[in-house]
């Protein structure tokens, strides 16, 4: 007798007659035909299976008596227990899995919904200026932002720093102290030649 993945297996020519032998217990012959012991009283086998290999469908018994089997059916997921609290989420036709069995929500161990506000660009950013400062983890460059336009909010005074003013243009005006462009004193006027006269002497000069 061997015991094959819990069966007791019986390998004989004939028919076992004899203790011990106990209902759901298999016999096969030489030529690999199955049976199982259906009684005890009296002892009655049942084939079946015919050569090659035994027909699971056809087992009769006690299931508790096949060993393997009755694990495989223990650890089994019920079908009662789809769509069922403890129990497991059923597909939708979507392959989805429904919203009664997944719960949304903003705390641990919940999803967000597809029109959660979270989701939407109009919320409010969470604070992140000092990750665009000096030494932050997203330093903003000066030169790498959008072109300016024409205002005078930060251009730099005489009590703050700031922008540079936009150059009002010519050629006559110059920026002064105050952070204006005027004429200077005297007016732009023109660049003349000067030109130290020579005087011949007569007579030699010590410096």
């Amino acid at each position: 007798m061997a015991n094959i993945a819990g069966h007791n297996i019986i390998a004989t020519a004939t028919p076992p007659a004899g203790d011990p032998i106990a209902v759901g217990w298999h016999w096969a012959t030489p030529s690999g035909t199955f049976f199982v012991c259906t009684s005890v009283s009296p002892i009655t086998w049942a084939e079946v299976g015919g050569a090659g290999g035994m027909v699971w469908g056809d087992i009769t018994g006690t299931l508790a008596n096949q060993t393997d089997l009755q694990t495989a059916l223990t650890a089994r997921e019920l079908t009662a227990n789809k769509n069922a609290a403890n129990g497991y989420p059923g597909l939708s036709a979507g392959s989805k899995i429904t919203g009664s069995q997944q719960t949304y929500g903003s705390g641990a161990n919940t999803a967000c919904e597809g029109n959660d506000a979270r989701l939407s660009d109009a919320r409010t950013p969470t604070v992140h200026a000092i990750s665009h400062k000096s030494g932050g983890s997203d330093v903003l460059l000066l030169d790498e932002l959008g072109a300016s336009t024409d205002v005078t909010t930060l251009n730099a005074s005489t009590s703050a720093h700031g922008l540079m003013q936009k150059y009002p243009g010519g050629t006559t005006n110059f920026l002064r102290a105050d952070g204006i462009f005027a004429v200077p004193p005297g007016g732009a006027g023109t660049a003349k030649e000067s030109f130290i006269p020579f005087v011949t002497l007569s007579t030699e000069v010590t410096f």
